[in-house]
């Protein structure tokens, strides 16, 4: 189990099965990946400006999805382990998913690579963190922090719909988890 192959599968998956016609997906394997199979789907606070873009950029998800039609980033997906125990990944700490999920929150929109003007606005927006869980427990904990984090923060405020944990103890259950999360928010 690897956070490439699962990135690749989760964004492969999405884009095969897309909930309106107007998405468009971008995901990023970094240097992981085939050449030109992978793009970075950046987010900022404020306008993304000529030469300045690195300066406002807040967060750079491993996929994202957004609607042409509307201009609204619709789904945010961090896939992201914490680390090894006992030869096995683990979920990243609280405050690593604090990271996660409030830089991503703390956007005011997506401006695809080398563009500039072309904003896509946060509204409606549910951000997702994919991880390894041994036991169900420790997902539901998760989520229950995430779900504080929202009340917290008032990320609804900042055109959030939803913060979301998914994941398991293998690649599989971690697909099929992110698989059910996904057509539970927007497949009717």
């Amino acid at each position: 189990m690897d956070q490439t192959s699962i990135v690749r599968n989760l964004a492969c998956w999405l884009d095969a099965n897309k909930w309106n016609p107007s998405l468009a997906l971008v995901y990023d394997l970094c240097s992981y990946g085939v050449a030109g199979e992978s793009h970075r789907g950046a987010l900022y606070m404020g306008a993304k400006e000529r030469g300045l873009g690195r300066r406002t950029q807040v967060a750079q998800p491993d996929i994202l999805v957004r609607r042409e039609d509307i201009r609204t980033v619709e789904l945010v997906v961090e896939v992201d382990f914490g680390g090894r125990k006992s030869g096995q990944l683990v979920a990243p700490s609280p405050k690593r998913l604090t990271g996660l999920f409030l830089a991503a929150a703390a956007a005011d929109n997506h401006t695809p690579s080398n563009k500039y003007n072309d904003e896509y606005k946060l509204h409606d927006t549910i951000i997702v963190v994919v991880t390894a869980y041994a036991t169900e427990k420790l997902r539901q904990y998760d989520q229950e922090f995430a779900d504080e984090l929202f009340r917290r923060f008032h990320v609804a405020e900042r055109g959030v719909r939803e913060l979301c944990i998914c994941g398991g103890p293998t690649q599989e259950h971690i697909e099929c988890s992110f698989q059910e999360l996904t057509r539970s928010r927007f497949f009717i």
